[in-house]
């Protein structure tokens, strides 16, 4: 018995949408691209190592953070580095990290501050490295030193740091001292070691608020990279104030990591 056109219709549309589906499951099981550094563990050991180069004969193993990211991932068995590279490999896992840095803060009477997330498994943490100020008559030179660092799997990925040294004097008409000057400010992406990301640092001119702070913030832009593209993911500040006193504090703001 023949078909009509109606049911030849009907079957030729059943089986296209069979194919469609067919083709959309096919396409959705690949794998999101990942750069070929970040791809297995001995390419991200490779790209680590290549990290180590950069720093020269000068720097020593000690202070070398790309080898110590390295020795770290060393360390962690086959599945624990296939977790890891799984872990830096994926954007909603990043923006959950970033969204934790943007709402870190290390207040003045805290050495350090540490928050975990995902049980654990990575934590970002902001510590003072602060030296003592000295003192010349009635000035004193102050300095404020913070790190930010991301831990994955004990190892170390991303670390920023922001400096400034500044003077304060006595002040007979206060309880303690005026910030008189900002003379030196630094900041740097010390590590990144996420392949598929990129940090881009803006500086802002450091300046004093009321006589009492010196402040200095760090305007940065984080990029993902997909096949040779990339795109801008968000932003955060990174402030740091020093007081006339001589502690200092620091706050991590977010613009839009949401």
């Amino acid at each position: 018995m023949s078909l009509n056109f109606a049911s030849k219709f009907s079957i030729a549309a059943i089986l296209f949408s069979l194919i469609f589906v067919s083709l959309n499951i096919n396409v959705s099981a690949e794998s999101t691209p990942v750069p070929e550094e970040s791809s297995s563990p001995e390419a991200y050991a490779k790209y680590l190592e290549s990290k180590t180069k950069e720093f020269g004969l000068a720097s020593s193993a000690s202070d070398n953070e790309a080898k110590e990211a390295l020795d770290a991932f060393n360390l962690l068995n086959r599945d624990e580095q296939e977790r890891y590279l799984s872990t830096i490999n994926d954007p909603e896992i990043l923006k959950d990290i970033y969204q934790t840095i943007g709402n870190i803060k290390l207040d003045e009477d805290q050495d350090a501050v540490t928050e975990e997330l995902y049980g654990g498994y990575v934590k970002v943490t902001m510590e003072r490295n602060d030296d003592k100020g000295f003192s010349v008559q009635d000035t004193f030179e102050e300095t404020a030193d913070v790190n930010t660092t991301v831990e994955i799997a004990a190892v170390n990925v991303v670390q920023l740091n922001i400096y400034m040294q500044y003077t304060t004097e006595n002040d007979p008409g206060q309880s303690c001292c005026t910030v008189s000057s900002v003379n030196s400010t630094s900041h740097a992406v010390v590590q990144n070691y996420i392949p598929i990301q990129t940090l881009n640092a803006t500086p802002r001119e450091p300046y004093i608020s009321g006589d009492t702070s010196a402040i200095f913030s760090v305007l940065y832009t984080l990029s993902l990279s997909y096949n040779d593209i990339s795109v801008t993911d968000g932003s955060f500040v990174h402030q740091l104030t020093g007081t006339g006193a001589g502690s200092s504090f620091a706050e991590i703001t977010n613009r839009n990591l949401d």
